[in-house]
């Protein structure tokens, strides 16, 4: 993206150069003669021939300006990717610990700070009682005008990692842990990072994984970005 909009502001700096140096010869002359000849019609003629000259090099003057301005005001945000490596160790009969990296990387050209993030599990499988009850009468998981489906959740973690901070091409890892029930066999880890440069705007960078609790004590999944 950052190179088509380079690529785009180069080829009008391009016209613009190339246009203006055609049109400079044109222009002088049909000055030079529109003073002679200001009263006759070729002359009107040729004065309507200047303005409108004129009028095109504004336009592709605009038009290289706006160009140039979006480029810099989309490379003064950062851009990221984030994925998450979980594994999950059974505590005793009752409760297993989740352990999840979430492993971020800068892959804009600023500085990337880190601000609020919230983790947490939620519960797929089993399926829980009012999920079930509602697919039982005929109802829908989804709720209309929803994008997700509003899963329980067993256990969630919030931190505010002001300070922390990872340089344009930088890659680093977070780490929570999350105790789940013994019960639970599928979960959805989701993880949310505020972008703090967007504020006050509330936006930021979300990933979910679903992760299937085996019975072995130990295993660990890389999830998707």
């Amino acid at each position: 993206m950052r190179a088509g909009y380079g690529q785009a502001v180069f080829s009008l700096f391009t016209l613009a150069a190339d246009f203006g140096f055609r049109v400079h010869g044109g222009v002088l002359e049909a000055f030079m003669l529109s003073q002679a000849a200001t009263d006759s019609p070729v002359g009107l003629k040729i004065m309507k021939d200047v303005a409108a000259t004129v009028q095109s090099i504004a336009t592709i003057i605009a038009l290289v300006v706006g160009g140039w301005w979006v480029l810099k005001r989309r490379r003064v945000y950062p851009r990221a990717k984030f994925a998450h490596d979980i594994a999950h160790v059974a505590l005793d009969n009752q409760r297993i610990l989740l352990h999840v990296a979430i492993n971020a990387e800068n892959v804009g050209d600023v500085l990337l700070p880190i601000g609020p993030v919230v983790v947490c599990a939620q519960q797929l499988k089993p399926l829980p009682d009012d999920h079930r009850r509602r697919l039982e009468s005929g109802g829908k998981l989804l709720p209309d005008g929803a994008v997700d489906i509003d899963w329980p959740i067993l256990e969630r973690c919030d931190q505010d990692l002001a300070g922390y901070e990872l340089e344009p091409g930088e890659s680093g890892a977070f780490h929570f842990d999350l105790v789940v029930p013994a019960e639970a066999t599928t979960v959805l880890v989701y993880s949310y990072f505020t972008n703090v440069a967007k504020r006050p705007k509330e936006i930021g960078w979300s990933t979910s994984t679903m992760y299937h609790i085996s019975g072995s004590d130990a295993v660990v999944v890389k999830g998707d970005e």
